[in-house]
């Protein structure tokens, strides 16, 4: 009850507040962060204003599954090396001097594509999931390029000292008494999207406690978004042919040919951004859902 009162009470003080809403920046299609509570973040999608409510998460469980995610790739990676490897390899040729025949190599390029459309893709991403499906997170969709992203919101198991973070006052200050101080450490009111966004490049990857997060205005999310790349793969095929010259001789030659794939591979990447309370989620678009582990 007192979640859905603070929530109600969030949304109206942001739709309301004819200076509020005219600070927020226009950013590219992207959800807002509203409020942050005891109880959660409440993230708003843009449009509609759908609010959905993100439990906290132990930064250790983050931090876990982040590793795993690069262990995944790694996984890929280190796999479609060595398929390559054993494809090459059977590309030498004795002419009778060693080479490499290239309708071979033009073959295994195509027969490694199939394979890492058919198993290894496929098995990447499973890994992945699998992993974010450990963890409490918001689902634009999913994590694999061109649908969204996962976002966490992990607090930190040693709270950081945000003032050395953040030296100065870093957002504008409501209107206060001449005589009174003004508190850069206690003011989440939406400010100069400036100086928002300089606050988030220099909160980008600081967790923090859930009552600094609230202090402050903002939260670091662990987000995982999907990219395609282009990763070149280097096999060295080892030929040896028995080769005769011309004076009564013959023995063996070996010869060594470095032979390069190009190959595109989607890969997960981990970032931690730091979002400032009432502005952009970078490249997430519509309302998410929410998944919690069934352990839990």
């Amino acid at each position: 009850m007192r979640a859905t009162t603070l929530l109600v009470a969030a949304v109206a003080a942001l739709l309301a507040a004819g200076e509020a809403a005219a600070l927020l920046p226009a950013r590219e299609a992207v959800g807002c962060l509203s409020a942050v509570l005891d109880e959660g973040a409440e993230l708003l999608a843009v449009t509609p204003r759908v609010a959905a409510v993100l439990p906290w998460e132990r930064e250790e469980n983050a931090r876990r599954e982040a590793g795993n995610i690069e262990g995944a790739w790694a996984w890929l990676v280190g796999t479609v090396r060595a398929d390559w490897q054993g494809r090459a390899s059977a590309c030498g040729r004795c002419t009778p001097y060693p080479a490499v025949d290239p309708g071979c190599v033009s073959a295994a390029e195509r027969e490694l594509r199939e394979e890492i459309r058919r198993t290894y893709r496929p098995e990447y991403w499973s890994r992945v999931e699998s992993s974010l499906g450990r963890l409490v997170a918001a689902w634009w969709t999913g994590p694999r390029p061109g649908m969204g992203a996962v976002l966490v919101a992990p607090v930190a198991r040693v709270r950081p000292d945000l003032r050395a973070v953040l030296p100065e006052p870093y957002f504008r200050q409501m209107p206060r008494a001449r005589a009174e101080v003004p508190d850069p450490m206690a003011e989440p009111h939406p400010g100069d999207p400036a100086q928002e966004e300089l606050k988030e490049r220099r909160l980008a990857g600081v967790l923090a406690g859930v009552e600094d997060y609230r202090r402050v205005g903002f939260v670091t999310f662990m987000r995982v978004s999907g990219t395609v790349l282009t990763v070149p793969f280097t096999a060295d095929v080892v030929v040896t042919c028995l080769v005769c010259t011309p004076w009564p001789f013959c023995g063996p030659v070996t010869q060594v040919f470095p032979v390069t794939t190009v190959q595109t591979l989607e890969r997960a990447l981990v970032t931690w951004p730091a979002v400032a309370e009432g502005y952009g989620i970078p490249g997430v678009v519509g309302v998410p859902s929410v998944r919690v582990p069934r352990s839990r």
